[in-house]
């Protein structure tokens, strides 16, 4: 087989990549708008990557960094399709490092895959296709100088357009923040993975400045105020809060086949003393149950990126708990959970919301297996929980728990 000059073999790398990136765009795209496409940063970003992955291949030259790329690039680029179909946002940084939480939601994960997913793995091949019988080493070092000039302009190109366009808008985070007005899904396929990752970073960076304290103030005033409950609940002096794992409340108050779907909390809803809001939007970021905590716990909305419980560890929350402990001199409060204490840092979380004991799943007795990973059950869970609620140790006679 005829043997390609070195630029035909790096522009095929290079085209290979960009395929990849527009089959993540379209896919992504499907689910939502087809704006993106229409900005020329889309094109710029996604060519400006591609040519920065083949600039190492001029100087590895071997066919064994083209295909831990082109996988790695693939695995990237599905599994943010996966969790964007779910989500409808991009992987957070941190959520790579909670990748672990997944192992009990498997078939959900697979559920996520299509078969148009296929189609990276298949371009990967189409490149390996193309380039067989082709010497890279010898074809990319003879001509190293003249592919190091061409990846400087394939380089150069776009660095240059993007660097126009970014400071006509006054700096990257700027152009980033005016598609969340109107266009607020386009962020990831304009900029790709790395360019959300970028702007998720910056993001972070954010100081209060008086300017942005003025802004809450001002927000905060055109509030309405907090209104008294048109009716008195009966003061008690023991409080038991349930939290449901990704409970959603349509499914309250409906039936199947007439069988209800939720009798038990039914039933609650029908009682006067009984607090119901079922109009209440979730606050709670992708992916991320431990903010149902925060919001419920401290009364403070979710941080943008990342699991705050992860994020800002040993932080000083003003919480129900503390009130309740500060209210009835002598109180206490306990913790129980069906995980373990390392799942969402949640050991660290209790101590930061003022309990006084955390029991863990080395606490319960695993006679409910359920789930792919054979762990404890809801009903069990449950039931071992109003046993050790009965002992004097965590639930005192005549005391405030």
């Amino acid at each position: 087989m005829k043997q390609m000059k070195s630029r035909k073999i790096l522009s095929l790398f290079i085209g290979c990549l960009f395929l990849k990136f527009l089959l993540f765009d379209l896919d992504w795209c499907l689910n939502t708008t087809f704006s993106s496409f229409s900005f020329p940063q889309t094109y710029f970003s996604k060519f400006l990557l591609a040519s920065l992955l083949a600039v190492p291949l001029t100087f590895i030259r071997t066919r064994w960094y083209c295909a831990i790329v082109a996988s790695l690039v693939d695995i990237l680029l599905v599994v943010n399709l996966m969790y964007f179909r779910t989500y409808f946002t991009s992987i957070p940084w941190d959520s790579y490092f909670l990748a672990g939480n997944l192992a009990d939601f498997s078939d959900s994960v697979l559920s996520s895959l299509r078969w148009s997913d296929l189609l990276f793995p298949l371009s990967t091949v189409l490149f390996f296709v193309l380039i067989r019988g082709q010497k890279l080493g010898d074809r990319l070092k003879e001509n190293l100088s003249r592919s190091l000039k061409f990846l400087a302009v394939c380089i150069g190109a776009p660095a240059f357009v993007l660097g126009v366009i970014f400071a006509f808008y006054g700096g990257y985070k700027k152009a980033y923040e005016a598609l969340l007005i109107d266009y607020q899904t386009c962020g990831t396929p304009i900029y790709t993975i790395p360019g959300s990752l970028y702007y998720e970073h910056i993001q972070d960076k954010t100081e209060y400045t008086p300017e942005i304290k003025k802004e809450i103030e001002d927000w905060l005033s055109k509030q309405p105020r907090r209104q008294e409950l048109p009716y008195k609940i009966e003061a008690r002096d023991n409080c038991i809060i349930i939290l449901a794992e990704s409970f959603e409340s349509f499914v309250l108050e409906k039936a199947v086949e007439g069988k209800e779907i939720t009798p038990y909390l039914n039933r609650l809803l029908k009682e006067d003393n009984v607090l119901y809001a079922p109009y209440v939007q979730s606050q709670v970021k992708g992916a991320r149950s431990i903010d149902g905590q925060l919001l419920l716990h401290t009364g403070l909305l979710p941080v943008n990126f990342g699991a705050y419980s992860a994020r800002f560890p040993h932080h000083t929350y003003y919480t129900i708990d503390k009130a309740f402990k500060e209210k009835h001199d002598g109180g206490v409060t306990r913790c129980f959970t069906v995980d373990k204490k390392v799942v969402w840092n949640v050991a660290i979380v209790a101590q930061d919301f003022g309990y006084d004991k955390l029991l863990d799943k080395p606490f319960f007795v695993l006679d409910e297996k359920t789930g792919p990973r054979k762990r404890l059950g809801d009903v069990s869970f449950l039931r071992q929980c109003g046993e050790k609620l009965l002992t004097e140790e965590l639930f005192q006679t005549g005391g405030h728990t």
